[in-house]
């Protein structure tokens, strides 16, 4: 017959393995994208979206965006706007290709997130002359449209600094666990050995 006290310290143990675990286990993913991954949509300016299953963090420099053809030509996207769960952005897409879109952006728990999807264009784009507006105020042609480059070295110390904290707070869980189960072992009463 299992005793109390085995029973607790097994449970103490089970509950500091998960209270330790990485928290990371269940990370922030893609939803959709627009236009869709595989799809294929007419040339001209294309509204480009990414949305995903949490919110992301909304500081400039924290997403950003490049947009390549199937030569590794880059077009330049307007600025990339952060909204909730979806970061998005627009370009002009000259003429018929495969276009790979790359982004990056960074989860609500700190952890960066990067991948890409294609899509096709499937004929040229009418000329035309449009300009976008960023969030800063700046205006620029579509066909010279440029991404602001992101301030790399606090988008990193941010995470570091998140990360640091969320360890912390597992040490101190873990540790008032440990106060805690050690005062409930103590305060049982103590068997007297048979004899």
């Amino acid at each position: 017959m299992f005793s109390v006290k085995k029973i607790l310290i097994g449970a103490g143990i089970a509950i500091s393995l998960i209270a330790t675990a990485n928290p990371a286990s269940a990370h922030t993913s893609v939803t959709s994208t627009s236009p869709s991954a595989g799809s294929t949509t007419p040339g001209g300016l294309i509204d480009i979206k990414v949305t995903f299953s949490d919110d992301v963090i909304q500081m400039p420099g924290t997403s950003k965006v490049i947009i390549k053809s199937s030569a590794g030509t880059s077009i330049s996207p307007a600025c990339v706007v952060i909204k909730k769960n979806t970061i998005s952005t627009s370009a002009y897409f000259p003429s018929a290709d495969t276009y790979q879109v790359i982004w990056r952006t960074v989860s609500q728990d700190g952890h960066s997130l990067t991948n890409h999807f294609e899509f096709e264009v499937s004929k040229p784009a009418a000329k035309v002359t449009k300009t976008l507006r960023c969030d800063n105020g700046t205006t620029t042609e579509t066909d010279t449209l440029t991404v602001a480059k992101p301030d790399t070295t606090k988008l990193a110390q941010d995470v570091q600094n998140n990360d640091s904290r969320n360890t912390t707070y597992l040490y101190i869980g873990a540790g008032a666990l440990a106060v805690v189960l050690i005062g409930v072992l103590l305060a049982l009463p103590r068997r007297k050995a048979s004899k």
